[in-house]
């Protein structure tokens, strides 16, 4: 079985297209029931202009929570995003997390995430699988 970090490394070679349309699409009736204000509008609307079909030009992007000063909070975020923007991201956030606020508040922002900080996350965490893991392995034989 391959690790993840081939598999992320191998997705990242072959882009797939995104349909950032579609995305917008989806979040309209998703959460008709909220206006967006001036700002949010334009950002559907300058989406929906500059992509209106399919396309292979993107980053990846951490959608996060704020704080005050519109700085990311050090929680864990909403997840991670092929986007055409900050915007893009926090559109695709809203939809699967099925809350509005990450798109219609300014709580929320993104951060584009460089191949080599996936990497990096991932040895991370794949070094504290492998340290929780002898812990466990103590704790169910005993010396």
């Amino acid at each position: 079985m391959r690790k993840f970090s081939e598999r992320i490394n191998e997705s990242m070679m072959y882009k797939d297209p995104i349909d950032p349309s579609e995305d917008i699409k989806e979040f309209r009736e998703k959460f008709s029931e909220f206006k967006p204000n001036d700002r949010e509008s334009r950002s559907l609307n300058d989406l929906e202009s500059n992509y209106p079909t399919m396309t292979d030009e993107y980053d990846i992007y951490k959608v996060v929570e704020l704080d005050d000063y519109g700085r990311p909070l050090k929680k864990p975020g909403f997840g991670y995003y092929k986007a055409v923007s900050v915007d893009h991201a926090r559109i695709k956030a809203s939809i699967v997390n099925s809350r509005g606020d990450i798109f219609l508040t300014g709580f929320f922002g993104g951060v584009k995430v460089t191949e080599s900080s996936i990497e990096s996350e991932i040895k991370s965490l794949e070094l504290k699988k492998q340290n929780i893991q002898e812990e466990i392995d103590n704790l169910k034989n005993p010396l």
